[in-house]
């Protein structure tokens, strides 16, 4: 009898130190999850940078320009697609390292029939940031085919 409570507080030890070990797995998987997701690549350009390469229709674009000395001015162009190979200014925001050293913007890009984007189609693929004026590379992101579940507009075409 006493061989038998032996064997069995050592086999409920066992259970309980592996249920620990799965629960203590899990919960290190989960944070790890959150850090892929926290820690997404940016996308940069000497002093000017955008938050993500991807986004999904309807989210916003966050565009900072820190640090700029005072010889760093120009225009940042975006151009969105109209196909494969050609692109169209979207917008374009002047800034001057003389007057201001960081800059941030925001953008949404949407449905608007003045500017001919009349559906989702026409917001989807491979957009450009050109720093129009200097040195600094273009930047390139995307606006995926899809639309964020927590978004609950319908993105009906305008034209």
């Amino acid at each position: 009898m006493k061989n038998l409570n032996k064997v069995l507080v050592v086999l409920g030890i066992t259970i309980i130190a592996g249920i620990l070990v799965l629960i203590l797995n899990q919960v290190s998987d989960d944070e790890n999850n959150i850090f892929d997701t926290v820690n997404e690549p940016v996308k940069n350009s000497g002093y000017f940078q955008i938050d993500k390469t991807q986004y999904n229709v309807g989210e916003k674009i966050f565009i900072n320009m820190d640090y700029l000395s005072s010889e760093d001015k120009g225009t940042v162009l975006i151009l969105r697609p109209i196909n494969d190979t050609h692109r169209t200014t979207y917008m374009s925001i002047p800034f001057d390292g003389a007057q201001k050293e960081s800059y941030a913007y925001y953008l949404e890009p949407k449905l608007e029939k003045d500017k001919g984007i009349c559906s989702i189609e026409d917001l989807v693929g491979v957009w450009s940031i050109v720093f129009y004026e200097t040195e600094y590379t273009n930047i390139e992101f995307e606006i995926k085919n899809q639309i964020s579940d927590w978004d609950e507009r319908t993105f009906e075409p305008v034209c």
